[in-house]
């Protein structure tokens, strides 16, 4: 088997941070559960908006965050 170490298969919620979403809203995503990148991409919108603080607009943009992250990890 592979070792943890060897790949990466998950990038952190943390690297949106590099893509302008500020901490304070990535720590809303990390309280309601999501971890990753992908997390985010795959929460609906409907459960996206349920997370206090974050609106439509805030939505869209970590949506849009979290896919240049998936799309530049491969």
């Amino acid at each position: 088997m592979d070792d943890e170490e060897d790949e990466q298969p998950f990038n952190d919620i943390d690297m949106l941070q590099e893509h302008g979403i500020n901490m304070g809203d990535i720590l809303k995503l990390k309280a309601a559960g999501l971890c990753t990148a992908i997390s985010v991409l795959m929460c609906t919108k409907k459960d996206m908006l349920n997370i206090k603080g974050i609106t439509e607009v805030k939505a869209e943009k970590l949506y849009e965050a979290a896919s240049k992250i998936e799309r530049t990890g491969f």
